[in-house]
């Protein structure tokens, strides 16, 4: 019953990348977004098992990750500790003055005070993604509802990008630090844009394409900013079916919640605008190169994610062996 399952494989490269081949094929031939899904979960997998190191260091795929700048309950501070740390009779909220949604710090209520002064929410949303390129637009994507409390309720500053590259270091000892490779977000191309494409002939639709989701990255990159508070750079992968391009956030540059409420107001090319000096960006570059290994540039934007973040634990670990 049980002999099927042996104690180690081998991954085979080709083997990989000719399932991949056949997984874009059949995504490009009907042609919607979560079609897309299936070959790039096979690709990140796979990447996370070759680019990790055992428990020193390892990846992991979080497919739809939830990701939130409020900790999860379990993680915050008990509200007695705070009151001792505070003094008795101290009623004060635990307030934040950032000025910045990349700099948003949890804050915290003490046992004798009323409701907590919590992150003012991000408001719900429903994005459109009508195309520049003229194609028959998705449905919808609906954000996370209004709460109707007087304090914010964590869904209201929660987003879900199709998958969370994440990366473990130090598992099992006391400096077991999550940190955020990178985020990726997954979208159908133009249309009649494959993997066959001459880029030269598809570039130009590409880049009138990227811009409709450039909103909902950077508020993923806000929130992944505010859950994981040790890193200064958040990487974000935008996919259009095989073609790639590669979004970078400052934590010390990003937009107020002023400005990502008025780029939801604006037309999607006034909010492009109005958000473009708050990332840097590559140009596209295609997935695979032939038929053989990830392309070159996939694989030197990848390994610039991981030196932005390492350098990122290495500073938060320093920090804490200074306390």
């Amino acid at each position: 019953m049980t002999s099927g399952w042996v104690n180690s494989v081998t991954a085979v490269l080709a083997m990989h990348i000719a399932q991949v081949l056949i997984l874009l094929k059949r995504a490009e031939h009907v042609w919607f977004e979560h079609d897309y899904y299936h070959p790039y979960d096979s690709v990140l997998n796979f990447t996370a098992l070759r680019k990790s190191a055992g428990m020193k260091r390892f990846f992991s795929i979080y497919p739809q990750a939830r990701i939130n700048w409020q900790l999860p309950q379990s993680d915050r501070i008990p509200d007695e500790v705070l009151s001792d740390k505070k003094g008795k009779g101290d009623g004060k909220n635990v307030d934040s003055a950032a000025k910045s949604i990349g700099q948003l710090a949890l804050t915290q209520t003490t046992a004798d005070a009323g409701p907590s002064t919590a992150p003012e929410p991000m408001p719900r949303r429903t994005v459109t993604t009508r195309s520049m390129s003229g194609h028959i637009p998705p449905p919808s994507l609906t954000r996370p509802p209004d709460s109707t409390a007087s304090a914010a309720t964590e869904e209201d500053q929660t987003r879900y990008p199709d998958f969370a590259f994440m990366m473990t270091t130090g598992a099992g000892r006391p400096s077991e630090r999550e940190s955020v490779h990178s985020l990726w977000e997954v979208k159908r191309p133009p249309q009649h844009t494959t993997s066959r494409s001459n880029f030269e002939e598809i570039e130009g639709e590409l880049e009138l394409e990227y811009p409709l989701h450039v909103l909902q990255v950077t508020e993923q990159a806000a929130c992944a900013f505010g859950r994981y508070e040790h890193q200064r750079t958040i990487t974000v992968f935008i996919v259009l079916g095989y073609w790639i391009k590669v979004l970078r956030f400052l934590r010390n540059k990003m937009p107020t919640r002023e400005q990502l409420d008025e780029a939801h107001e604006v037309s999607q090319k006034e909010a492009f605008k109005l958000l473009n000096p708050y990332f840097t960006g590559t140009s596209f570059f295609p997935l695979l190169e032939g038929d053989e290994d990830y392309s070159r540039r996939f694989k030197s934007q990848w390994t610039r994610a991981f030196n932005a973040v390492n350098a990122d634990i290495k500073r938060a670990n320093a920090q804490n062996a200074r306390q």
